[in-house]
């Protein structure tokens, strides 16, 4: 039965021992031999973990387990087969043994350490309480008579030569106390590990230089726990020494992605921690209404509305100044005095026929004495130079033969959406002028209409527009830019001639 129980005991120290070595091995980034404590349990002559040479034993025997001759009496301890690891005095042969913790082998005395018993990874459990969870990392766990009688990894931590909990005849050391711990300085402050009492057993090779120690690096694997609740280690370059902390990592290292708060939606401030993966999402509160620089404006009033709803601020009725626009949005409030208007021969609707005022800004009415105002008479403006800017109502359905004709200091003109004919040298030599809006109910553009206006740039023709007329752009000598709607379907002789800034230079256009 003894026999029974020491092999017991000697595989339960094999394999902790290995998974030891497994873990200590893996931490040291690849120098697996400066941490590993070798065993060669297949008797492969080679350690089971790094795979350095090593040999342990009477690797040529059938048994499988790893002989021990701890009294050197020349018999193996568990199987009794004739076996000497040697002079067990020397470093060379001693497979090294710390029962009584005192930081050195039993047999040898050199310096020697025997767990890493301070964190979870390379935990060596222990359950002196019996409660089946490691009384250090509390990772579930039995190593006492939780099941049976047999499995049990003996203790005796109140040093009367018994196991603590099946009785057995057994001794593992003196523990040092009667509180059940069993104590390791795994970490090399020289304080016990779990009990916090003065002790050492450990490399205390820590105690004789300065340490030269890498960056903390992330041991844990689960990438939803905090960088507080995770487990850190990082080695020291000197003396391959481990040292680990665990929920005290100073800080996370966060990338944030911010969404902007509006007047209507909460922002976001999303933080992920590069370490970690731990994401801590905030909200930022909405923020105060982002009003535009520009009026809006209606026929009656004005105001400036905000980008992100329909909130409105500074809404008040248009102020007419002298010229007929507002002196707050600029909005044309009513007509220009001294525009000339008659009626149709037929009666049906009002022409302007002429213009006698001085301002500078026009703005024709939409109505005259209850009818609608439909046609500019040919001629209406021409040679106007004090004018700079047109406002043609949508009422108006016709511009007539040379209505603008060298108005020179026309520099603004809307043409509303009711034109659906702009007439023969409309707006000839104007050369004010440097862009030009045609909306799509205009459906031709006469002969000349916009001859020779030097400084016109850009031209934008709607989707009405069917035919241009010829010349109706020629020796516009710094237009760039022409954007022709989907309905031209006739462009006449010469239309864009001498157009030198243009992609149309010295071309007949439409043959």
């Amino acid at each position: 039965m003894k026999r029974i129980l020491l092999i017991l005991l000697v595989l339960a120290l094999s394999v902790s021992l290995l998974a030891s070595c497994d873990a200590l091995g893996e931490l040291a980034g690849g120098n697996k031999e400066d941490f590993c404590q070798h065993r060669d349990a297949n008797d492969n002559e080679k350690c089971d973990y790094c795979k350095a040479p090593y040999k342990d034993g009477d690797d040529t025997s059938k048994n499988l387990h790893q002989h021990r001759d701890k009294s050197d009496d020349g018999y193996c301890d568990t199987c009794g087969i004739v076996y000497s690891d040697g002079n067990d005095l020397t470093t060379a042969i001693c497979q090294h043994r710390d029962q009584n913790d005192d930081s050195h082998c039993d047999k040898c005395s050199i310096i020697y350490t025997d767990g890493y018993d301070n964190m979870p990874a390379v935990c060596q459990h222990r359950d002196n309480n019996d409660d089946a969870r490691c009384d250090y990392c509390n990772n579930p766990y039995t190593d006492g008579n939780d099941t049976s009688t047999t499995p049990h990894q003996h203790r005796d931590a109140n040093d009367d030569s018994y196991c603590d909990t099946c009785g057995i005849v057994y001794s593992d050391g003196s523990d040092l106390t009667a509180t059940i711990c069993q104590h390791r300085d795994a970490d090399d402050n020289n304080l016990c590990d779990k009990c916090r009492a003065p002790y050492t057993d450990g490399q205390d090779v820590f105690d004789t230089h300065t340490h030269s120690f890498s960056l903390w690096t992330n041991y844990s694997a689960n990438g939803n726990v905090s960088c507080e609740d995770r487990l850190f280690y990082r080695v020291c370059d000197g003396c391959g020494g481990i040292e680990w902390k665990s929920g005290t990592y100073d800080e996370h290292a966060f990338t944030i992605e911010t969404v902007d708060p509006t007047c209507k939606d909460k922002g976001t401030e999303t933080k992920t921690c590069s370490i970690c993966g731990f994401i801590e999402t905030n909200d930022i509160p909405t923020t105060a209404h982002s009003y535009s620089s520009t009026y809006s404006a209606s026929n009656s009033f004005h105001w400036l509305e905000c980008i992100y709803c329909e909130s409105k601020k500074n809404e008040a009725e248009h102020t007419e100044g002298t010229d007929g626009f507002c002196t707050v949005c600029n909005r044309p409030v009513s007509a220009t005095e001294g525009i000339i208007y008659d009626v149709s021969i037929d009666g049906t609707y009002a022409e302007v026929i002429a213009y006698t005022g001085t301002a500078k800004r026009v703005i024709i009415a939409d109505t005259y004495n209850g009818l609608p105002v439909k046609t500019i008479y040919s001629e209406s403006f021409k040679n106007n130079d004090n004018i700079t800017t047109i406002v043609i109502p949508d009422s108006v359905t016709k511009i007539g033969d040379s209505a603008f004709y060298r108005c020179y200091s026309l520099k603004n003109v809307t043409i509303g959406n009711g034109v659906t004919s702009i007439g023969i040298s409309a707006f000839y030599d104007c050369d004010g002028l440097t862009s030009i809006v045609i909306p799509d109910s205009v459906t031709s553009i006469g002969d000349y209409a916009f001859a020779y206006c030097s400084n016109l740039a850009s031209v934008t023709m709607g989707n009405g527009v069917r035919s241009i007329g010829s010349w109706a752009f020629g020796y516009c000598l710094n237009l760039v830019s022409v954007t022709m709607g989907n309905g031209v379907s006739s462009i006449d002789d010469y239309a864009f001639y001498s157009c030198t800034s243009a992609l149309y230079t010295e071309y007949e256009c439409g043959k």
